[in-house]
């Protein structure tokens, strides 16, 4: 699996997941926690510049995720009662 594979996988999960959790997911590959993923430089420097664009276009997807399912829940709350 490559590193998009597994930020993509982020995106797909946001319901199965908590926030929290997919936010701690894209810090620990950032991080260089997660080991295996082809094509993650084992160099900090290296592994942070690389993933620096993608790792912040995937939190502001996840957080504008969030917010929509907030918006939908608040909706669906409002017009139950």
């Amino acid at each position: 699996m490559t590193w998009e594979d597994s930020l993509e996988n982020l995106k797909t999960s946001a319901e199965r997941d908590t926030w929290i959790n997919n936010f701690n997911k894209i810090f620990e590959i950032y991080s260089g926690k997660v080991k295996g993923l082809r094509g993650v430089p084992d160099d900090n420097k290296d592994r942070e510049h690389m993933l620096r664009p993608s790792v912040k276009m995937t939190i502001a997807e996840l957080v504008d995720l969030v917010i929509a399912n907030i918006k939908l829940t608040a909706a669906v709350c409002k017009q139950m009662g």
